[in-house]
This record gives C-alpha cells, sequence and structure tokens, in this order.
C-alpha cells in the first residue's frame, strides 16, 4: 500500500480534525506537512493525490472553524462518525452494503453488526446463527477461518429484522479486491486452495455446504502488511457469509443466491437438481480461476480440471480427496513445499 494510500485512509478515516492535525494551538502546522506530501502537482501519476488534498482541505476548514468558535481540541465527533445504536451496540452509522444485510462495524472495530436488510430475508441469517453455532466446535488453525457469532438479536421496525453480531477480520482481503489488484500466480493458489479445502473437510463432515464460496466471501492476509514480525494470519483464510449454507442431507437446493456472480455457481446449484459438497469444492475451485486465471502446470491443472467438471458425478465428492490430489500434484510441479511469499502490490 503506497504512502499516498496510507494518508488518504487516515484523513478518511478521521472522526475529527484534531484526528489528523493534534490538539495543539494551530492546527496550520500539521496541516502544511501533509499537503506538501499529497498535492497533485508532487504526484501527478496518482489520481489518490487529489482526493486525498481534497480530504485534507475540508477538514482544514472545520478545524479552523472550530479555532474560530473556541471548541477547538475538544474532539467532536463529525457527523459521520456520531455511533449508531443497533440494539446494546453503538456502531458506525455508514454500513457496507451486502447482498442480502446492511454491515454496520462495532465501536472498537473487533465485530459487525449484521442486520437483515428485509425480514423477507430473516430466514437466511437465522441460518448462519444455526451455522456458526455448530461450526465453533472446529479447533486449531482451521476454527479460525469461520467466523465466531457473538450475538443475535431481533432490530425493532415496521419488521422486525434477525440480526447476528460476528467477529471482524480486519486486514484480510477479499478475493475481489485482490483479483482487481493482481493476477495471483499458481504457487500462491496452492496454499490458498489447501486452506480452503481443509476447512471445507470440516464444513462437509457436520453435513452443512457453504453454498457461497464467492469472491466476496472468502478473504486472505497479505505478506507484505508492513510489519516484519511473523503473523498468524498470513497463509491463513476466512470464509465469511454463512446466510446461504444448508444441511446437504435435508435440501436439494439453496434458498438463496447471488446472481451477481452467476458464473460462479455449480451447474446443479442453478438447476437445482442437486446439492452436496461436490458443489462448494466446484466453486472453491472456480475461485482459483477467478484469482490465476486459467493456465495451471501440468498436475495442478489435472486437479482442478476434476473440481470443474460440469456433471457433478465426474467431480471429487470429498474435499480431503482434493486436498490429497492438490499436495502430490502441487509435490509434481513444484518439488518439495516452501514458503511462497504472498506480496500486493504496492
Amino acid at each position: 500500500m503506497s504512502e499516498l494510500q496510507l494518508i488518504y485512509d487516515k484523513l478518511d478515516g478521521a472522526c475529527c480534525p484534531e484526528d489528523i492535525f493534534g490538539s495543539g494551538d494551530d492546527p496550520s502546522v500539521v496541516f502544511k506537512k501533509l499537503a506538501r506530501l499529497v498535492h497533485p502537482d508532487r504526484n501527478p501519476t496518482e489520481s489518490i493525490a487529489e482526493k486525498a488534498f481534497q480530504k485534507l482541505n475540508e477538514l482544514k476548514q472545520i478545524a479552523d472553524e472550530r479555532v474560530r468558535k473556541g471548541v477547538w481540541g475538544k474532539k467532536i465527533p463529525l457527523p459521520h462518525c456520531v455511533p449508531l445504536e443497533i440494539g446494546k451496540y453503538k456502531a458506525k452509522p455508514h454500513p457496507r452494503i451486502g447482498d442480502i444485510a446492511d454491515l454496520y462495524t462495532v465501536e472498537g472495530g473487533k465485530t459487525i453488526v449484521k442486520v437483515a436488510r428485509t425480514h423477507d430475508d430473516n430466514d437466511l441469517l437465522r441460518a448462519e446463527v444455526n451455522a456458526l453455532r455448530i461450526l465453533k466446535q472446529i479447533d486449531g488453525p482451521v476454527g479460525k477461518g469461520i467466523p465466531e457469532l457473538v450475538d443475535n438479536f431481533w432490530v425493532e421496525g415496521t419488521w422486525k429484522r434477525e440480526a447476528n453480531v460476528i467477529t471482524r477480520f480486519p486486514g484480510f482481503l477479499t478475493a475481489q479486491e485482490i483479483h482487481a489488484k493482481m493476477t495471483v500466480d499458481a504457487r500462491t493458489s496452492v496454499w490458498m486452495f489447501k486452506r480452503i479445502l481443509a476447512l471445507l473437510t470440516w464444513v462437509h463432515h457436520y453435513k452443512l455446504i457453504h453454498g457461497a464460496i464467492l469472491p466476496p466471501h472468502v478473504m486472505f492476509y497479505q505478506d507484505n502488511d508492513g510489519h516484519t514480525e511473523m503473523d498468524e494470519r498470513k497463509h491463513s483464510i476466512r470464509l465469511i457469509d454463512w446466510c446461504y449454507n444448508i444441511d446437504y442431507t435435508q435440501r436439494t437446493r439453496l434458498s438463496s443466491w447471488v446472481p451477481a456472480w452467476q458464473d460462479h455457481y455449480a451447474p446443479e446449484l442453478l438447476s437445482k437438481k442437486y446439492i452436496g459438497p461436490e458443489s462448494d469444492i466446484y466453486m472453491a475451485a472456480k475461485l482459483m480461476v477467478y484469482l490465476c486465471g486459467s493456465k495451471f502446470p501440468s498436475a495442478i491443472g489435472q486437479v482442478l480440471k476434476k473440481c470443474l467438471e460440469s456433471d457433478y458425478e465426474k467431480r471429487y465428492s470429498k474435499a480431503s480427496d482434493v486436498l490429497s490430489d492438490l499436495k502430490e500434484a502441487a509435490k509434481a510441479d513444484f518439488g518439495s513445499p516452501q514458503w511462497h511469499f504472498f506480496n500486493l502490490p504496492q
């Protein structure tokens, strides 16, 4: 991440001008230093510079007004940072808009409140509650790939809507965000796919399928995060949004799906003819192709080809079998396992 992007993120996330300029007598001192750094004339090829410079000037105008009124240093929150009360939780007022729910970051940043946008989708949030309660039995590093359910309650209004409070994963990026920045190389895809398969092995053990292994729902952590020490989040995954999960022994079709990502769904899910572990395996393999493109080394390519068979009966039926074959394929293509850095463009 570039210095300009870091500065812009800090400016954009400021809840009061004092967060940027300090609480001293004259906010102009810091303003001048930052203005030199982000000025578009100094960064003619960086589109983010203009946005940062505009944001900086907006905060300076608010700071000057507060100095004039004699309230400078009191750190009065800007309107976008005045907490919104949702149940017993205080959250940032502007949610991230999901497929079926609005996601509000709770003060402190460790959890989110996920509120169904319409009462018609209450059943999907209840499905997530059920899955997260079952899957909390998974221990160790694999279990960390699943959000923790902290709370569940009703939001009152014209209609009652379900709200789930779940853990956030700061620092992680979705596959969709990564795809926008780079094409992932095949060596990196090996550990990514292995982590997904290890998790799916446990998920399917509990007779569940995720049902929506899509780019916005799978998250990874970059190696070049700006820290030199080893971080346990590196080379791990997070699989989020369990609203679409079902017990595949009880159902033959999904309760809902995301039309925007139609091409990522296994054919049998779209035709509503069958649902099972093979469906998750297909979507996980499709995610690897989305991230890396269609060119893979021979042995790994063969594993992916079997995962992506249009006829689910020709696919792998167990994630553990895919994992075993993937390890052998990676050894054939790349030799003994070695740490391969996952660095995002700066």
